[in-house]
C-alpha cells in the first residue's frame, strides 16, 4: 500500500473543506448583521431626534 489513497484523501478534505466553507458564511453574517445594526441605529436615532423637536411648526 501506498499510503493515503484518494478515498481517504476524499473523506478528510471533503467534512474539512465544509467546516471551513461553513465558518466563513458565518463570519460573513455575523459582519452583515453588524452592519446593518449600525445602520438601523442611525436610523432610530434621527427619529428620535425628530420626535424631540416637537411637532413641525414651519407651516
Amino acid at each position: 500500500m501506498l499510503g493515503i489513497g484518494i478515498t481517504e484523501l476524499f473523506l478528510v478534505l471533503v467534512p474539512w473543506l465544509l467546516l471551513v466553507g461553513g465558518f466563513i458564511v458565518l463570519l460573513v453574517a455575523v459582519w452583515r448583521l453588524m452592519r446593518a445594526h449600525e445602520a438601523l441605529v442611525a436610523v432610530l436615532k434621527e427619529i428620535a431626534g425628530n420626535l424631540k423637536k416637537g411637532p413641525d411648526d414651519s407651516r
